[in-house]
């Protein structure tokens, strides 16, 4: 039945309880109304004005606190205690490494925050083997740059710019490219100068050829022109048998330039096949060089890393936002092994979990999801407010503890980690405060509690 409806019986109950006081009222005084005069019969008849706005008013004020009954509404909840606990498991804070500390700058309860330094190792020798491998490499990759400018034919380097700072590497590369290049050119040109000659050779040996040829073939005329003057008797045999020895002697030269006009060229195939080699040759070398500089730049890349890495857990950091709950080594100057558990932090976030006892009787209408509010003990709530959150967990069974008390256990989130007073003060919630938490069940009008008795 809604309100209104029950409102509406009332007020007819109401009209029908006047109806019959008025009933009454006229039927006791009937007999009498016949020894009176006709106005006095009317004021005994009149009903009074004063309880009739006693009547009204009483009927507003029920009917004012009807609505307010259905209207205002109030929280079902069931209550329970617990704490705050780590939202994350604790963080065990470790040197990989290892070393001399340098410094410790927190102290146990202190907050962190991500990336804030903990605790300096002394990093003298880290830098040093971090510095000496980067100015290797730095060289190598200076190196590698002339290579490739040698192997393209290049005329000048170009560093990339993680080299443009490092002028001392510079200028020794350019020194040693300009020294290499400057090798190679006065060899290539010995070796083209040596061509030319070889050719210049050639070309003496095919003219010496054509030169022989020529003579030979005159002194071979010479000699048939002779033949018919020596039977004649117009020369002597002794002049004959001269004219036929210079003409062997032409043939016999003939012959000779014949057998230098290859070897001349052989010599000048070999000059060129010596140049082609010679550049072959440097090319190959030089690609040789630029692999072998490319592996070792390649090697001291990931030393390079390990090394950086080595010298980066020098300075030990914070990986989480939390509180320095333990410090183990507190002694500057002493050595840490590697390995070694240095502190203990207590992650936090911007979300607390607040852990619970609920009571068995409350726990079936508690359900993941139901909105909470929770209390810090430690501050007044009535200054400091409390924490909305979020049930996440409800436990599948009971606990019982040392006292013999059966419990579920449920965890909140909290949508925030601070408290604030009415100055807009912040104050940090850590874990292990005691809390008490308002599980908002369901959402009612006092009409409905009013009225929840009948329905049972």
């Amino acid at each position: 039945m809604s309100w209104l409806a029950q409102a509406r019986v009332f007020f007819s109950e109401i009209k029908m309880a006047k109806k019959a006081e008025e009933k009454e009222e006229q039927v006791v005084h009937k007999s009498d109304l016949e020894f009176v005069s006709s106005a006095s019969e009317a004021r005994l008849l009149a009903v009074p004005q004063g309880a009739s706005l006693l009547i009204m008013l009483a009927v507003i004020t029920t009917v004012a606190l009807i609505l307010w009954a259905s209207i205002m509404k109030v929280d079902e909840i069931a209550k329970a205690h617990g704490k705050v606990i780590p939202s994350k498991q604790v963080q065990i804070i470790q040197s990989l490494e290892g070393g001399i500390v340098k410094e410790i700058n927190v102290i146990e309860g202190q907050r962190v925050k991500i990336g804030e330094v903990l605790v300096v190792i002394d990093d003298v020798y880290a830098k040093s083997a971090v510095d000496e491998n980067t100015n290797s490499y730095n060289s190598l990759l200076a190196r590698s740059v002339s290579l490739n400018a040698r192997i393209k034919n290049k005329d000048c380097l170009e560093f990339p710019k993680e080299l443009q700072n490092h002028i001392k590497i510079i200028t020794q590369e350019r020194a040693r490219f300009n020294a290499r290049r400057h090798k190679y050119e006065s060899e290539f040109l010995e070796l083209e100068f040596a061509i030319k000659q070889r050719q210049q050779e050639y070309e003496s040996a095919k003219s010496e050829k054509r030169t022989q040829k020529a003579n030979y073939a005159l002194s071979e005329q010479e000699l048939l022109l002779n033949k018919p003057l020596l039977k004649s008797g117009a020369i002597s045999k002794v002049e004959f048998l001269h004219i036929k020895q210079k003409t062997n002697e032409a043939l016999s030269k003939l012959n000779h330039a014949k057998t230098v006009v290859p070897k001349m060229q052989a010599s000048v195939n070999e000059a060129i096949q010596k140049r082609e080699s010679y550049i072959h040759e440097a090319k190959y070398q030089d690609e040789k060089e630029r692999n072998e500089v490319q592996v070792k730049l390649n090697a001291m890349h990931s030393k390079g890393v390990s090394l950086q890495a080595k010298l980066n857990h020098s300075i030990v950091i914070s990986p989480v936002v939390g509180t320095v709950k333990k410090i183990n080594f507190n002694t500057v100057g002493g050595v840490i092994r590697p390995g070694m558990d240095i502190m203990e932090i207590v992650p936090t976030d911007d979300k607390l979990l607040i852990e619970v006892k609920v009571k068995p009787k409350d726990i079936g209408f508690i359900s993941n999801g139901l909105p909470a509010v929770v209390k810090i003990t430690a501050f007044d709530f009535s200054t400091y407010g409390g924490l909305e959150g979020v049930v996440t967990f409800i436990s599948a069974d009971t606990i019982t503890d040392k006292k013999g008390n059966s419990f579920y256990l449920a965890r909140i989130r909290t949508k925030s980690n601070i408290l604030k007073n009415k100055s807009n003060e912040e104050y940090a919630i850590i874990p292990g405060m005691k809390t008490e938490v308002r599980i908002i069940l369901d959402n009612k009008s006092i009409l409905t509690y009013i009225l929840k008795p009948m329905f049972k």
